[in-house]
């Protein structure tokens, strides 16, 4: 149901608004039933509109919906689930598209200036290349100026295809600039999220900072860098070192498992009515068989951990570090008709007969505790350990 027409019939069923304006039976159900379970709201209404100094009917009613629908959500006391205002979404839409993650730029909004205000620019990237810097107001774009008030527009001025060009007015402090900005539209590159390299004993290590989000390229790039390993020398063993991986796509931890195990294991989501999706199994034949320590800490989540069970549960590889994060449930960003949107948990995630891990984590099969300040330094005792099971 749209959150404002929600909010704004409830209200109305208060005042003494009749049914008939609530259309169906069904949708007049759940207004009342709102208006049940959520009456101190209206009691707080009641007292805003008959004591509050300034008269209600001139405030924005749009920023007040938000910050009350962002109040219910909070109150699932759920850190997986959000809300998203429409300008919230914007910014979302125009910092993860490829034309700016790829250049290397963030915007936002800056309400002090009512401007459009760069809030990141990456070391070496393409927006540091090309003149960019953290604070900058965008006063204009290809020669129409832009502000706050005209977020929307902005979105789409700044996204492009590669290699395309947009004249930036920029306003730096007291200077104004202007940059033939050259867009870079390649996308994130996934490579960077897994590197390897050849330890002593010939011994193998994969670190996974986070699994891609497109299946096949994720393995492609893991795959590719095990090709690597083994044309270097013959691996004896190998380390996955999942300990900064905060997850991603959920079908790629067990596609990267079958080249390790053969059929038995499987994967799967499951919501509170028992609907089970992306589920996946393992199949017949064994890639790569060599001995496997997995690298895991409180900054393993999510898919992560996934990879982490099955390795677990079917002793297919030893688990070394602090125990998990716990996050064993999937959500869904869920758009809503007034341009705004709410993330929600929906289920669960199962590997094999591993109880749920949500809010619990992943107990290592050996336990050593570290600062993570620690990790990849010669005084990485995790790695250590890993490197003397295999050797």
């Amino acid at each position: 149901m749209n959150t404002k027409a929600l909010i704004a019939g409830a209200v109305c069923l208060v005042v003494g608004a009749g049914a008939g304006y609530f259309g169906a039976s069904h949708q007049f159900s759940e207004e009342h039933e709102f208006c049940t379970e959520y009456s101190g709201f209206f009691d707080v209404y009641t007292e805003i509109k008959e004591s509050y100094l300034k008269d209600i009917s001139t405030l924005n009613k749009t920023r007040i919906e938000e910050e009350m629908v962002k109040g219910f959500v909070s109150g699932l006391d759920d850190r997986f689930s959000s809300y998203r205002t429409n300008e919230e979404v914007e910014t979302s839409i125009v910092n993860s598209a490829p034309s700016t993650v790829s250049s290397g730029f963030s915007v936002e909004r800056d309400y002090k200036t009512k401007m459009i205000k760069v809030v990141t620019v990456e070391d070496g990237s393409q927006a540091e290349k090309m003149g960019l810097c953290a604070d900058d107001l965008i006063t204009a774009i290809n020669g129409t100026e832009v502000t706050a008030d005209n977020y929307c527009d902005v979105v789409e001025m700044l996204l492009g295809k590669d290699k395309t060009h947009m004249d930036l007015q920029i306003r730096r402090g007291s200077q104004e600039l202007a940059i033939d900005f050259e867009r870079v539209n390649n996308g994130e590159d996934e490579s960077k999220k897994i590197n390897s390299r050849m330890l002593e004993n010939n011994i193998g290590y994969v670190e996974f900072n986070a699994f891609s989000s497109f299946l096949t390229g994720g393995v492609g790039y893991f795959t590719d860098e095990m090709e690597k390993l083994e044309n270097e020398s013959e691996l004896k063993g190998l380390i996955i070192d999942l300990r900064k991986n905060h997850g991603g796509a959920s079908t790629e931890p067990i596609a990267i498992f079958d080249y390790f195990a053969d059929s038995g294991s499987k994967t799967w989501d499951e919501d509170k009515n028992g609907n089970i999706s992306e589920e996946m199994f393992t199949t017949d034949g064994v890639e790569y068989d060599m001995p496997v320590v997995v690298l895991v800490s409180g900054n393993t989540y999510s898919s992560a951990e996934k990879l982490t069970a099955l390795f677990q549960s079917t002793k297919r590889g030893t688990i070394v570090g602090t125990q998990t994060g716990g996050k064993g449930v999937y959500q869904d960003q869920i758009p809503l008709e007034d341009g705004t949107a709410v993330t929600l948990v929906q289920g669960y995630y199962y590997v094999n007969d591993v109880p749920n891990f949500h809010e619990i984590g992943i107990t290592p099969d050996i336990v050593i505790d570290m600062d993570e300040e620690l990790i990849g330094t010669d005084k990485d005792i995790q790695l250590k350990k890993a490197i003397e099971l295999l050797s």
